[in-house]
């Protein structure tokens, strides 16, 4: 049988992880390429709106959190991080847990995010 939490535990996950995004102003969204961002969001201060359900929690996206001049990279995206307002990686993941409208970010490119779940282990 896999590991399995109760809600109210990945709730307080939900709700320990949004506070550490936060840390030290807002957080960011980084798309990369190994470990070279293509492109740096800037997250709302929280970043997730509202409490997280059933351990969701939804990113604020209004404003869309807009990178208005992507460094771009000649490669598709493959890895992504979610950062304090210090740069450090508080979560992170690839290509397969992201839809992409682009997945080759040209220099200059305006990039946006339009919805992010997080989802807490079960």
């Amino acid at each position: 049988m896999p590991l399995d939490h109760n809600d109210d535990l990945r709730n307080d996950f939900c709700d320990e992880m949004n506070a550490s995004v936060n840390i030290n102003g807002p957080g960011s969204f980084i798309l990369k390429v190994v470990t070279t961002p293509a492109a740096t969001m800037v997250l709302s201060n929280p970043a997730f709106d509202g409490v997280p359900a059933s351990g969701q929690f939804t990113l604020d996206v209004t404003p869309e959190p807009t990178d208005t001049d992507a460094t771009g990279n000649a490669s598709p995206i493959d890895a992504w991080d979610f950062v304090d307002g210090n740069a450090k990686v508080i979560f992170s993941g690839d290509e397969t847990d992201i839809t992409l409208t682009k997945a080759t970010i040209a220099a200059g490119d305006i990039v946006k995010i339009t919805s992010f779940t997080y989802i807490a282990t079960q």
